[in-house]
């Protein structure tokens, strides 16, 4: 992606991770941080801070729920706006977050109501696929990682992983070391699960 001017995925040392957009090299506009705690925030940034519409969820024992308006990096005004669909930005044709009732989340660029351009897919197990997308299926250069830690890293067609980041051929048999995604992943919306071989699951 692009994380001067755009919608691109950088990745901290501390193992932070924020995907959405940026300005002039600042996240600002609508995005995810992943804390390396497992702890989440979904919604608006500007310059780097949290501001305006969204929610954090905790990984503490308490699993600190924060959901609202929030100014310079705190939660300002409470608001319980989550529910199913759109929850924030645009989803027709812009950058929106959109909420499933499976608890499936997108953010990223939509055209035409589908997912298409870069985005990040996180599934309610764990499970994410961070790249590009096409028409509401996996196509482009992408990285997807299972809730137990089994990694898809390089280039996806039509919903099919078709060869690893480093492997200049075309073969999808040449990352068999790489397994399919399991559990709630192979059962989410928009068949958004791939299989090494090329295969196509649902």
């Amino acid at each position: 992606g692009n994380c001067t001017d755009g919608i691109g995925t950088y990745l901290w040392d501390s193992g932070d991770e924020y995907t959405g957009e940026w300005t002039n090299g600042s996240r600002t506009g609508i995005g995810v941080y992943d804390w390396k705690d497992g702890s989440y925030y979904y919604g608006y940034f500007k310059d780097g801070k949290l501001d305006g519409k969204g929610v954090y969820i905790g990984n503490d024992d308490a699993k600190t729920t924060l959901i609202g308006y929030f100014r310079d990096g705190s939660l300002k005004e409470k608001d319980n706006f989550v529910e199913t669909g759109c929850i924030i930005g645009n989803c027709d044709n812009g950058i929106g977050v959109y909420l499933w009732e499976s608890d499936d989340v997108y953010i990223g660029e939509w055209k035409y109501g589908n997912r298409t351009g870069y985005g990040r897919y996180d599934w309610k197990d764990g499970s994410f696929y961070t790249g590009y997308f096409k028409e509401g299926k996996l196509d482009g250069r992408g990285y997807y990682e299972s809730n137990e830690n089994k990694i898809m890293d390089g280039y996806f067609e039509n919903n099919s992983f078709i060869r690893s980041a480093d492997d200049k051929t075309s073969s999808g048999s040449s990352v068999s070391s790489a397994a399919k995604p399991g559990g709630a992943a192979a059962a989410a919306l928009d068949e958004l699960a791939v299989d090494v071989e090329g295969e196509v699951f649902v």
